[in-house]
Order: C-alpha cells, then sequence, then structure tokens
C-alpha cells in the first residue's frame, strides 16, 4: 500500500524585475494519492490474480486580490481532478508459457472556476463538473521458445465513454546472444485521446 499526501502554499511573481513581484498572489494545493494492490497465487502455482485500486485527488486554489500596485485587478480560480483506477489480472502459467488476461477502468472527474475583475470589466469562465471513464481489456501471451529466445504478443480493446471503442496489438521478442548481449525488437498499435 503506498499513500501521499501533500500541501503546499507558494507566492506567484507576475514577472522578473521591478514591479514584478505580488505580494498576495497565491496558491494552495493539495494532492493525495493512493495505491494498493495483492495478489493471490492458486495451491498448484498455475493461476495468479492481482488486484489493484489507486486514486489520485488533487486541486489548486488561485488568489490575487486587490493591492496597491494593482489597485483594479483581480482574479481567482479553482481547479479539482480525481483520477480512480481499478484492475483485476489473471495470470496462467503452463511451462513455458504464460498467459494473462485482465480488464482495468479508469475514471476521470474534473471541474474547474476562474473569475478576474480589471478595468476593461469582468469575465467569469466555468466548467461544471464532468465525469468520463476508460474500461479496458487485455490478453498477452508470451512463449519462451528456449532459455535465450522469447516472443510476445497481445491485444488490447478500450472502450471510452465519449470517444467509442478501439482495438491495439503488439508482437515483440527478445533474443540472448552467447549470454553476453541481448537483442529486441517490437511492433505495435496505439492509439492516445
Amino acid at each position: 500500500m503506498y499513500l501521499k499526501y501533500i500541501k503546499s502554499e507558494k507566492d506567484i511573481d507576475n514577472s522578473g524585475g521591478a514591479g514584478g513581484d505580488d505580494v498576495n498572489h497565491r496558491m494552495n494545493g493539495r494532492e493525495i494519492f493512493f495505491k494498493t494492490s495483492f495478489n493471490l497465487l492458486s495451491d498448484n502455482e498455475i493461476w495468479e490474480q492481482k488486484f489493484e485500486l489507486s486514486l489520485s485527488d488533487h486541486g489548486n486554489n488561485i488568489l490575487n486580490e486587490f493591492d496597491k500596485v494593482h489597485p483594479d485587478d483581480r482574479s481567482s480560480s479553482i481547479y479539482n481532478g480525481r483520477t480512480v483506477k481499478i484492475g483485476w489480472q489473471n495470470s496462467f502459467y503452463s511451462g513455458r508459457n504464460t498467459s494473462v488476461i485482465g480488464i482495468d477502468k479508469e475514471i476521470e472527474m474534473a471541474d474547474s472556476y476562474y473569475n478576474s475583475i480589471s478595468k476593461s470589466g469582468s469575465f467569469t469562465s466555468e466548467e461544471p463538473y464532468s465525469k468520463t471513464s476508460v474500461t479496458g481489456l487485455y490478453l498477452q501471451n508470451r512463449i519462451k521458445i528456449d532459455k535465450d529466445i522469447n516472443i510476445v504478443t497481445g491485444l488490447r480493446k478500450d472502450h471510452h465513454e465519449d470517444y467509442g471503442s478501439k482495438t491495439v496489438y503488439k508482437i515483440s521478442t527478445s533474443c540472448r546472444l552467447k549470454n553476453k548481449y541481448r537483442v529486441k525488437g517490437s511492433y505495435g498499435t496505439g492509439f492516445k485521446i
């Protein structure tokens, strides 16, 4: 299990040099990260399960109040974001062959708010709470041809709540030469949102 908490306070300057120091422009932040996992191995040691859960939660609050140097300018912003990941992986061991099948899900949530006031008027931008998720199913197989050669094949299908489904694959190999060098090669497809 892993747990990390960070609370931060920062003074923000508008620029370097004379007049760049803004004594009341501040940012307060927080970040929490939690991750846990556990494994179960069958009595005959041919099936291993791994369960994972992680949570990342962070936020920033930036405030720049009116002051003597900037009597007509004020701004504030708030950002909150959270990511939750869960996964279940199953590995099956059979001689020189290892097969893996798993499923994972990632959920992202966020909201933000910004407001500024100046001589030219005021401006507000608000992104209300929004949420999206990706669910993935994957298969992988590793074959040890002999002590020096491995071949790995993999297939993954992701379904994004907003952008639909996409399937990607990979194949890779590694070969050890004279117990001294290892040559690796791989080919695969991918996509990014």
